[in-house]
């Protein structure tokens, strides 16, 4: 049922394409925050640039999150990346669905079980499909897509 919940958040986030955060200076995973900022591209982003969303397990350990932290620190085609903890994951699924009427799907989500999610984009959208192959072998990573910024 939780595996339903969170494929069910991950799909739905996709969906709706907006997030609201709070993010770090480095936009890095696993860092703390102050300010809340919207995940949204930098207003010189082409309405075709893409974004690839890397939702974690809801129990992802530390060394799987410093795995992906390294390839996103480390990979030359990222141009930046934001970073939800579990809480900022529950506090957009619970907008989304407010937004869509879905209450019942609330009634299934927690913060403990809300993932956390990872949003990078690629220097060139042509390196989408290679950044979400190479998310998706790292432990701990539920579910990678790739798709276009809002507008």
């Amino acid at each position: 049922m939780r595996r339903l919940a969170v494929m069910t958040l991950a799909m739905l986030a996709l969906a709706m394409g907006a997030c609201t955060s709070t993010t770090s200076t480095a936009s890095r995973p696993g860092t703390s925050s102050t300010s809340t900022t919207s995940i949204a591209p930098p207003p010189t982003t082409p309405a075709q640039a893409l974004r690839v969303q890397v939702f974690l397990s809801p129990r992802a350990k530390p060394p799987q999150l410093a795995a992906l932290r390294a390839i996103v620190e480390q990979n030359p085609e990222i141009e930046s990346c934001f970073y939800l903890d579990h809480r900022q994951s529950y506090e957009n699924a619970v907008k989304i669905f407010k937004a869509k009427g879905q209450l019942a799907a609330i009634a299934s989500l927690t913060v403990a079980t809300s993932p956390p999610v990872v949003v990078c984009k690629p220097k060139q959208s042509a390196n989408a499909a290679a950044l979400k192959e190479r998310f998706e072998k790292i432990p701990g990573v539920f579910v990678v897509e790739v798709g276009a910024w809002p507008s």
